[in-house]
């Protein structure tokens, strides 16, 4: 039997059918099929914003955020959060940790969102698009930005 460690190390051999997503653990598998993909892959949607996610789970939640509750307090500082993996994301800024690394350039990044905008700049791949003059940019913050000052939209 393998240490956890000897374990942790492996590359992850089995893979979900549905997602493609890695486990190194059929039990881990098994956890993620019903936390993401219960319920024949259907999407539940947030009555409020629209949000789809993948889950019950997810979608309650979800439902916390616009209930104003945060529960999860980070033990580093004042900051609050919803969701656990919001505070695991945010712990980064008090480690330092940077697990999101471009192959391109070399850039690292704490958090997924902002590696995934930098990614965009490599491929050229723009998928927010203005709808009054059809320029496509890389984040919906940019959109946001081009609509206010081209074409004065609040």
């Amino acid at each position: 039997m393998l240490t956890h460690a000897e374990d942790y190390g492996k590359d992850p051999k089995i893979k979900c059918e549905v997602c493609g997503k890695r486990f190194s653990r059929m039990k881990y598998l098994k956890g993620h099929i019903i936390r993401v993909h219960q319920d024949g892959g259907q999407r539940f949607v947030c009555d409020l914003c629209g949000k789809e996610v993948r889950s019950k789970t997810s979608l309650r939640d979800h439902m916390l955020i616009h209930q104003g509750v945060k529960p999860i307090q980070c033990p580093q500082c004042d900051k609050c959060f919803t969701i656990r993996n919001t505070l695991k994301s945010h712990m980064r800024t008090h480690t330092g940790v940077r697990p999101y690394r471009c192959e391109e350039c070399g850039k690292s990044f704490a958090q997924k969102s902002p590696y995934k905008i930098h990614m965009r700049y490599h491929t050229g791949e723009r998928p927010y698009e203005c709808d009054m003059c059809s320029k496509a940019f890389v984040c919906r913050a940019s959109l946001n930005l081009h609509r206010r000052r081209a074409h004065e939209v609040a």
